[in-house]
């Protein structure tokens, strides 16, 4: 199936009749902050329960030409249209600024952000453990999460939601290559895993950030020379790997 393309010289009304969605849909958004709120509310009336797999988020998104908005497209209140419109889901991939206040999934298994598309892990709200609850998610991938002016959602604890097992109880592998270790060393944390991380991707570790989330394999996108990278290791009884092509290459632990 084509992706549906919602226009902004077209009324939303003439996609209202969107029948049943394939098991793996795309909808790409051009105007999110006119479309988004009437469509899930459409799908949320008549729930697409054979879509498992669902991209979604504003065409031809590219991070640097937008700036995080002030305010989330989708308020609090209706953070749950994406769930109840899509109730089966098992990956979920987001591209977009801020459209919702917060997302929250009970089957979804892999999820996908280019950007900052839930509000509540960004700089702005704080570490709250009754958001971004995915109590299935096995899977964490986040890129491009820089604006055009340089902000960026790792500001603060952006990844605080995805090491507390409150949130993501069944989260093995993170990654997020435009997060430094210093969110590893959260206090809004909760550090006891009854399932451990087995890998973590983040830019780079300096060694001077405590880590109070140690997953089984530090990935880094890149490496300082001036750093003991095989005393980190020991101390904190990890594996520390680098990123060079695509692959991981070990270099301590």
């Amino acid at each position: 199936m084509e992706p549906i393309i919602l226009s902004p010289n077209q009324r939303f009304e003439d996609h209202a009749e969107l029948g049943a969605l394939p098991s793996a849909a795309t909808i790409w958004l051009e105007k999110p902050e006119g479309d988004l709120a009437p469509l899930l509310e459409a799908l949320a009336a008549a729930p697409q329960t054979q879509t498992t797999h669902l991209v979604i988020g504003q065409r031809a998104f590219d991070p640097k030409r937008f700036e995080f908005p002030e305010d989330p497209l989708i308020d609090a209140d209706r953070s749950a249209l994406l769930a109840a419109a899509f109730p089966a889901l098992e990956r979920l991939e987001v591209h977009g600024w801020a459209l919702f206040d917060t997302l929250c999934h009970p089957t979804v298994r892999e999820l996908e952000f280019r950007g900052c598309p839930a509000w509540a892990p960004g700089t702005w709200s704080g570490h709250d453990p009754d958001s971004m609850v995915f109590p299935e998610l096995r899977s964490l991938i986040w890129n491009d999460a820089v604006d055009a002016h340089g902000l960026s959602a790792f500001e603060a604890d952006g990844l605080a939601w995805a090491l507390d097992r409150r949130q993501v109880p069944k989260l093995t592998e993170i990654e997020a290559p435009d997060a430094g270790a210093d969110q590893l060393g959260s206090k809004s944390v909760k550090a006891k895993y009854g399932v451990p991380l087995a890998r973590i991707r983040l830019a780079r570790y300096w060694g001077t950030e405590k880590l109070a989330v140690r997953p089984e394999r530090l990935e880094l996108m890149r490496v300082e020379a001036n750093v003991d990278y095989a005393a980190l290791a020991k101390r904190y009884s990890i594996e520390i790997a680098v990123i060079e092509g695509g692959v991981a290459r070990p270099v301590a632990g």
